[in-house]
């Protein structure tokens, strides 16, 4: 990670949740997410990549993939994981 903060605008959509199992003797559920950000040009240090973290919190969203959301370019779509140990 390069240190970059972004804000999450509004959260869209929680999807399935699902217990992943043991690790290290404790149990880990798994949260996917679409999150709606404001837009960043493409190869802006700025703009989100699936291999960086959203935090609110205490909470952590692991990034997964990000696109356009609008067809004007206003915002994007952050597809992530949340993780919660347990």
């Amino acid at each position: 990670e390069n240190g970059t903060t972004h804000r999450i605008v509004a959260r869209i959509d929680s999807r399935e949740a699902a217990a992943e199992g043991e690790e290290r003797g404790r149990e880990r559920s798994r949260v996917r997410w679409r999150i709606l950000v404001r837009s960043v040009p493409v190869g802006s240090d700025l703009r989100p990549r699936a291999d960086q973290r959203f935090r609110e919190g205490g909470r952590v969203f692991r990034i997964t993939g990000v696109a356009e959301a609008d067809p004007r370019g206003r915002f994007l779509a952050c597809w992530a994981e949340e993780e919660a140990v347990q």
